[in-house]
C-alpha cells in the first residue's frame, strides 16, 4: 500500500477552515506544537482530494444537503481510510474510518493519555464555539466532524475521552474508542466494531 509521509508543525485551526486546505497541517490544542510524521494512506489521501473538491464543499455548506446521505457515502467509499502518527506524545495514535464509524486507537500509555487530552479538548471547542482543535483533526475525525457538523459530535468526542481515561484507570498499556452517529464504545483493537470490555490489554 503506497502511503505519504507528511511533516508538519500542529497548528491552530477553525472549523470554516478545517477542510484540509493543504492536507499538511493538523491542529493541536495544547501548550507547545511539537513535530509529528502523518503517514496517510491512500484511501485516507482519496479522501481529502474529494473532501476538497469544488463540489463536495459547495455541498457541505448548503443547507439542502442530506448530511447523513453524505456522511454514508463518504464513510462506504472510504471505508479503511486511517492516519497513524509518529512523533512525541502522539506516537502510537491511528485513526480510521471502518464500516460506518469512526475508531481512534492508542497502543501505548503515552498515547493513551494523548488521545484523552485531544478528544477532551475537542469537545470542549467544539461545543463551545464549533472551533476545532486536537491533533486528531487532520484525519478522520476532521472529515466526520465536516460531514456532520461540531454539535452532533461533540457529546461523542467527550465521551471518547471519558474511554480513553478508563483505560488508563484500569493500568492498560492500549486502548480505543469507537463512535458513530448513535454511540460511543470502548475497542480493542483499530479495525474492529465490537465493544470491548475495559481491562488492561
Amino acid at each position: 500500500m503506497k502511503k505519504k509521509l507528511i511533516t508538519g508543525m500542529l497548528i491552530g485551526a477553525t472549523l470554516a477552515s478545517f477542510i484540509f486546505p493543504t492536507g499538511l497541517e493538523v491542529a493541536l490544542a495544547d501548550e507547545m506544537s511539537e513535530s509529528v510524521h502523518i503517514i496517510k494512506n491512500d484511501k485516507m489521501l482519496g479522501l481529502e482530494k474529494e473532501l476538497n473538491s469544488p463540489q463536495v464543499k459547495l455541498a457541505l455548506h448548503s443547507k439542502t444537503t442530506d448530511q447523513q446521505a453524505m456522511f454514508d457515502y463518504f464513510a462506504k467509499k472510504y471505508d479503511g481510510a486511517q492516519i497513524t502518527y509518529v512523533g512525541g506524545r502522539a506516537t502510537g495514535v491511528s485513526e480510521t474510518f471502518y464500516v460506518g464509524g469512526y475508531n481512534v486507537f492508542a497502543s501505548n500509555q503515552s498515547a493513551l493519555n494523548y488521545c484523552r487530552t485531544q478528544l477532551a479538548t475537542t469537545a470542549t471547542l467544539l461545543q463551545a464555539n464549533g472551533t476545532l482543535g486536537g491533533a486528531l483533526l487532520g484525519g478522520p475525525a476532521g472529515a466526520l466532524i465536516g460531514l456532520l457538523g461540531a454539535t452532533i459530535l461533540a457529546g461523542r468526542f467527550r465521551d471518547g475521552s471519558s474511554t480513553m481515561k478508563s483505560w488508563i484507570n484500569v493500568g492498560s498499556s492500549k486502548g480505543g474508542s469507537r463512535m458513530t452517529l448513535t454511540e460511543e464504545f470502548p475497542i480493542a483493537t483499530l479495525n474492529t466494531t465490537y465493544q470491548s470490555p475495559i481491562k488492561p490489554l
